[in-house]
């Protein structure tokens, strides 16, 4: 069963350039179909495999030795890690996939957390998919997004780093923070979430 999820990143993993030519008479064609069910099930597919799956896994094994947290930060970490993936990407720069690990790292540990306390995976799916829905907009509709330049890859370590702590300010504060008190507030009962 879980081949499925890897065959649908391999035909979903592609850029939607042919999109760029797309007239407004076209816009209910097959290649527009496909561009939407890409964005609205991308958040379905990572969430199944990284929440539902690992996260239920670690939860199983780690739990009774390490706690909750030691869970959440090792499923983040998979999650933020499973977007460098984007490096093959010419579209992004390592400074971009880079800040993206980040971002998905935080995010991740806010998407663990709410999976925990609600102990359904449908609410964190459907912010998943409008995540993704509104970032793939710009492929979407390029006239409003255009951006012809290749990004740079030749950033210094101070750069890099200097991304990266700013990332993690800019969405560590806003998703962690909450987390810990989701984590604290509801003491879910794990017992269901490692079935």
């Amino acid at each position: 069963i879980y081949i499925l999820p890897i065959i649908y990143i391999f035909l979903m993993s592609q850029n939607f350039k042919k999109l760029q030519i797309i007239e407004h008479s076209d816009f209910f064609s097959p290649i527009v179909l496909i561009f939407f069910i890409k964005a609205l099930s991308v958040g379905l597919l990572e969430e199944i495999t990284f929440r539902s799956l690992f996260q239920s896994l670690i939860i199983k094994k780690y739990y009774a030795s390490y706690g909750i947290y030691f869970c959440v930060i090792i499923t983040s970490l998979l999650f933020g890690l499973g977007h460098i993936i984007n490096l093959v990407n010419l579209n992004y720069s390592l400074i971009g996939v880079l800040s993206q690990v980040v971002m998905a790292f935080c995010v991740g540990f806010l998407f663990s957390s709410i999976l925990i306390a609600t102990q359904n995976i449908y609410p964190v799916v459907l912010i998943h998919a409008l995540n993704h829905f509104s970032t793939f907009i710009a492929e979407l509709l390029p006239q409003y997004f255009n951006n012809t330049t290749t990004p740079p890859n030749n950033s210094s370590i101070l750069e890099i780093i200097g991304s990266l702590v700013i990332t993690l300010l800019i969405f560590g504060l806003p998703t962690i923070l909450p987390s810990i008190y989701i984590l604290n507030k509801f003491k879910p009962n794990l017992k269901l979430l490692a079935c």
